[in-house]
């Protein structure tokens, strides 16, 4: 056998080697995206309140999604070129992986004893536009938090 082929026989198997690796990545990635790991935390500055009064409302999203530990995962091909002796070829790859949550928005039924105050919501603390009806609040996020990130809404309400 010539160089040559040789040449492109160990190219071959390298590229097998890499394929399997590339398909155990994707399977891994699909298997581990989940979407029950975020947390709502909501407070209020006013406990009673009044018609007419202003009361001010933040809520934190965090993703509560453990770090991973990495995967090491390690493809082996053993080949024989013509009458020269097997060699064996291993390729290794270490992934980590992450678990993100996407918060596409925060939704809010306000119902008929609350109305929302005119350009009080805020996202990150950078001012949002809102979108939706009178009796829900709609504010946009489209966040993807990765493991222990947050982000912080706040929004007014008047009582009616």
């Amino acid at each position: 056998m010539s160089y040559s082929r040789y040449t492109w026989l160990r190219n071959l198997l390298w590229t097998l080697v890499f394929g399997l690796l590339a398909a155990m990545l994707t399977i891994a990635i699909c298997t581990s995206v989940h979407a029950d790991g975020l947390t709502v935390t909501t407070v209020s500055d006013q406990v009673g309140i009044v018609p007419g009064q202003v009361v001010s409302i933040t809520s934190t999203l965090t993703n509560t999604y453990a770090v991973a530990p990495p995967i090491e995962l390690t493809a082996t091909a053993t080949w024989q070129c013509g009458l020269m002796p097997s060699e064996t070829t291993t390729a290794g790859v270490t992934l980590s992986l992450t678990k993100p949550v996407m918060v596409p928005s925060y939704n809010l039924p306000l119902g008929s004893n609350f109305a929302y105050v005119a350009g009080s919501a805020k996202v990150d603390g950078v001012t949002v536009e809102l979108s939706g009806i009178p009796e829900q609040l709609t504010i946009p996020l489209a966040k993807t938090l990765t493991e222990g990130q947050a982000t912080v809404v706040t929004f007014q309400l008047r009582a009616q």
